[in-house]
C-alpha cells in the first residue's frame, strides 16, 4: 500500500441550513484527503497552507500525514457560501482564494514514492491539465482526477484534456453530460477507469469496456457538500489496498452515506472500524 497524495484547495465553507448557518472546514481536497485517511491510507496534502491555521481547519488539518505548499494568510484560502440540496443549487464561490499561488514548483522532485496522487480542480481545469502533467514529469505512477459543476460547463474541452491524460476520473452524472453531452458518451471512454456518481442512483463504474452498477446507501441526508469528494478519496484509499474497481466504489458509497448524515466533513474525522465483508 502507498501513500495518497492530494493537490487541491482547503476552503472554508459558509452552510446555509434550514435552521441556521454555520462555517465550516471546505474544498475538494480537504474532503477527499480526510475520506481517504479515515479508510486507512496514509495522507499527504499540497496545498495552500494558512499560517496561522484557523481554528475551524485545524482539528481536520491534523488528521494529516503531511501538509505541503505556500504559506498564505487565512484570508488567501476560497471561501464558497453554500445552501445544501440537490446538486448543491445554492453553490455560490464568494472568494477565490489564492489557489493560483499552487505551481508545480513546490511540488517534491519525486512523486514515485507515492502510490497515487489526485489532482483535484483548484484553480481550474486548465491549471489542473497542467499540475498533472507536471506530476507525470516527475515520476507519478498513478494519477486520478475529477471535475468541479461550474469548470464541466464553461470548459468542457479543458476538462477532457484532462481525462484523457489521467488513470482515473471521478465525476457525477450531470457533469458527464456537460462534458461529452451525454452520460452514454462519457461510459465510452477506453482505457480509463471512471466514477460516476449518481446520487440517489447510485455509482456507475466503468472500467474499459465493463460496466459496473452499484446502487445507492440508504441515508438520512443532512449536509450533502462534499459528498463526490468523499466518495473519491474512499475510493481511492481501497484501491491503493488492492480492492478491485468495484469493491472499492462500494465503500466509496458507504462513507459518502455516512458523511452526509452530519454537518461538514466531520465525520471523516475518524477511522473506519469495519471489516471488508460487510460491504
Amino acid at each position: 500500500m502507498g501513500e495518497l497524495l492530494v493537490i487541491g484547495d482547503i476552503a472554508i465553507d459558509v452552510l446555509h441550513l434550514p435552521d441556521r448557518s454555520i462555517c465550516s472546514a471546505g474544498g475538494a481536497a480537504l474532503y477527499t484527503a480526510l475520506a481517504a485517511r479515515r479508510c486507512g491510507v496514509p495522507v499527504a496534502m499540497f496545498g495552500l497552507r494558512p499560517d496561522p491555521l484557523p481554528g475551524i481547519l485545524a482539528a481536520f488539518a491534523g488528521r494529516l500525514d503531511s501538509y505541503m505548499g505556500p504559506r498564505v494568510t487565512g484570508n488567501d484560502l476560497p471561501l464558497f457560501e453554500i445552501t445544501p440540496g440537490p446538486a448543491n443549487a445554492g453553490f455560490a464561490r464568494v472568494r477565490a482564494g489564492a489557489a493560483h499561488l499552487l505551481t508545480p514548483d513546490w511540488l517534491p522532485g519525486d512523486l514515485s514514492q507515492y502510490g497515487l496522487v489526485h489532482v483535484t480542480q483548484a484553480a481550474g481545469p486548465r491549471w489542473q491539465l497542467d499540475m498533472v502533467r507536471a506530476c507525470r514529469r516527475r515520476g507519478a505512477r498513478v494519477i486520478s482526477a475529477g471535475t468541479f459543476p461550474c469548470s464541466s460547463k464553461e470548459a468542457a474541452e479543458a476538462v477532457r484534456s484532462v481525462i484523457a491524460e489521467v488513470d482515473i476520473f471521478f465525476l457525477n452524472g450531470a457533469e458527464a453530460a456537460a462534458v461529452y453531452g451525454s452520460l452514454a458518451s462519457a461510459q465510452a471512454l477506453p482505457e480509463r477507469l471512471l466514477y460516476v456518481t449518481l446520487g440517489a442512483d447510485g455509482v456507475l463504474v466503468c472500467e474499459g469496456e465493463k460496466r459496473s452498477q452499484l446502487t445507492a446507501v440508504q441515508a438520512v441526508v443532512l449536509d450533502p457538500t462534499g459528498a463526490g469528494d468523499s466518495f473519491c478519496g474512499a475510493a481511492l484509499a481501497y484501491l491503493l489496498q488492492g480492492y478491485s474497481a468495484v469493491a472499492a466504489a462500494q465503500w466509496g458509497v458507504k462513507v459518502a452515506a455516512e458523511m452526509i448524515a452530519q454537518i461538514g466533513p466531520s465525520a471523516l474525522l475518524d477511522d473506519l472500524h469495519s471489516s471488508a465483508s460487510q460491504v
